[in-house]
């Protein structure tokens, strides 16, 4: 009785390391997800505002 609650404990010890690795994983992976979602858009809109700064001064060389 007493040894199989012992393989018992270890299979449910195992387990939690098992766990707690693939916890881990997740976590890198949500952080690296989060860090392309935060930079993308940036990187958008600093595009945009340069292309309208270009734009800009084509519109005031325009002869009246």
């Amino acid at each position: 009785m007493i040894i199989e609650e012992g393989k018992i404990i270890e299979k449910l010890t195992n387990r939690v390391v098992e766990l707690e690795k693939e916890i881990e994983k997740l976590k890198v992976s949500r952080d690296l997800d989060r860090i392309r979602l935060w930079k993308a858009p940036s990187g958008d809109i600093l595009k945009k505002t340069e292309n309208k700064q270009q734009q800009k001064p084509e519109e005031n060389q325009t002869p009246k």
